[in-house]
């Protein structure tokens, strides 16, 4: 399953945001959501913002690994 969405703020198109899911095997699936900005909004968040969780699906969720990405170097964050 994928799906994108356009970002709008007051009128204005500030990006896209995008999730998607996705099966590993068997019972492993991961989600994943990546947020870009457009024009103006760019200079706030110049970089993709990605988010990825894998987790284990067998009647209750079990989270297995977690990782967020700014797009930046900076790890203060």
């Amino acid at each position: 399953f994928k799906v994108v969405f356009g970002v709008t703020w007051r009128g204005m198109n500030a990006g896209t945001a995008s999730l998607e899911l996705e099966r590993l095997n068997g019972s492993r699936w991961r989600y994943t959501s990546r947020n870009n900005a457009r024009g103006l909004f760019r200079i706030a968040f110049p970089d993709e913002i990605t988010q990825t969780s894998e987790f284990a699906l067998n009647g209750t969720v079990r989270p297995l690994r977690f990782r967020g990405d700014d797009g930046s170097d900076g790890t203060s964050r």
